[in-house]
């Protein structure tokens, strides 16, 4: 497949070839495929064409066009293919191609936290604060280079060659992802994601205060960096999150979830962030 981020609008399509380097080639086999949900309910499913693969590397086995139509949420889906009882997987993600990212009237989307972002807060109202480009401050090491793979071995070895950091981790059952599929960890429907973020370092912040999203460092500086994370202040409840989740969205659909998602979380009973902070706090992160 020529990507792994599809819209309901779309046919998923795959060539399958395959690689055999065995003793002998392997006569009359019929490979099979699926398509799964992540709990492991079929999707769809379906044989190939009956054929003998010689000992030889990428030869063809077939074509799967799947409409991609009935898919009516984000969802993460795994094709299967089985070639003599042997297979392998590819994760892929369906997006519906419109949700809501709109703003209710209770909530206000802001760029930086100005004097009638703080007023809101301190007038109990909710937030969801997108840095604009630039304003987040870094440290003596400058600021966090986002970067979807890891740094080889450590910035102390590669005098701090980006990227510096190791992957996300998150809670994937956290309220505020309930719209956005993911695992603890980083796979690829976040790229475009981190690749398009501000990392803010929260070392000063209280330790009680633990990010949706969090960015694993380099061990060598160790800081806690994030990407989204949510607290109270001034008596008025506040999601910061260093993704842009406002340019391109008609492009971006794994941002036009994520940003949905969280609004719906904010739209919620469900959002009472835990723990308080001062304002100057997350003042500081800016610029």
């Amino acid at each position: 497949m020529k990507k792994r981020i599809w819209t309901a609008n779309e046919t998923f399509a795959a060539e399958i070839d395959i690689a055999h380097f065995g003793p002998k080639p392997l006569k009359n086999v019929k490979p099979a495929w699926s398509i799964t949900y992540e709990n492991g309910r079929t999707f769809a499913s379906g044989r190939l064409s009956t054929v003998t693969i010689p000992v030889d590397n990428a030869v063809t086995l077939g074509r799967i066009e799947v409409p991609l139509t009935k898919v009516k949420s984000a969802r993460k889906f795994v094709l299967t293919i089985t070639v003599d009882g042997f297979s392998n997987d590819w994760d892929f993600w369906v997006y519906p191609v419109e949700v809501q990212t709109d703003v209710r009237s209770d909530i206000i989307v802001a760029n930086r936290l100005d004097d009638k972002t703080v007023k809101v807060l301190n007038n109990g109202g909710k937030v969801l604060l997108l840095p604009a480009a630039g304003t987040v401050r870094g440290d003596r090491y400058g600021k966090v280079p986002p970067g979807f793979s890891s740094i080889f071995w450590n910035t102390a070895w590669t005098k701090r060659q980006a990227p510096h950091t190791l992957g996300i981790l998150c809670n994937p059952v956290h309220r505020a992802l309930a719209g956005f599929p993911t695992e603890y960890h980083s796979n690829w429907q976040w790229w475009d994601l981190v690749t398009k973020s501000q990392i803010m370092i929260l070392n000063n912040f209280p330790a009680e205060v633990r990010p949706i999203v969090q960015v694993i460092d380099d061990w060598f500086t160790n800081r806690r960096l994030a990407l989204v994370f949510e607290a109270k202040v001034n008596g008025g409840r506040l999601i910061v999150c260093g993704i842009d989740l406002h340019s391109n969205l008609e492009k971006r659909p794994v941002a036009r979830q994520l940003r949905h998602s969280l609004l719906s979380y904010m739209n919620s009973s469900a959002f009472n962030p835990a723990r308080s902070i001062n304002l100057n706090v997350v003042q500081n992160l800016l610029k």
